[in-house]
């Protein structure tokens, strides 16, 4: 019998997953691109960034 089933070691590798996304975004951002991290978890800064790279020309 194992310690941990299987279904809880993925749900736990998704959750790690989501967290070094989060943190990766936060740096890049953050650190990277001189902004404030938490600003990159905003809504706002994302339709930014999407109204930017889709621009109508």
């Amino acid at each position: 019998m194992r310690i941990f089933p299987i279904w809880a070691r993925i749900i736990i590798v998704l959750l790690l997953a989501a967290a070094a996304l989060v943190v990766g975004l936060m740096v890049g951002y953050g650190v990277i691109g001189d902004g404030k991290p938490f600003d990159a978890l905003h809504k706002e800064t994302w339709q930014h960034i999407i109204d930017i790279v889709v621009k109508e020309k």
